[in-house]
């Protein structure tokens, strides 16, 4: 069996990959880390204090989870 055979479903694999599950990943990411975004800034209007700091970790750690 030559290489360029066996290299085939690999190839395929990360085509779909690439243009299939990033996309997915993506929008969910950014569905998700938007719901959070809202969540917090709710609960600081809440809380009628301002926490620039404590929401931009809170995103910062999202986003290190989910990508």
């Amino acid at each position: 069996m030559n290489l360029p055979v066996l290299l085939l479903p690999l190839f395929m694999w990360y085509k779909w990959v690439n243009f299939v599950l990033l996309p997915v990943i993506s929008v969910y990411n950014c569905i998700h880390v938007k719901a959070a975004y809202t969540r917090i800034k709710q609960r600081q209007l809440r809380l009628r204090r301002s926490r620039p700091l404590g929401t931009n970790a809170a995103l910062f750690l999202l986003f290190g989870i989910t990508w």
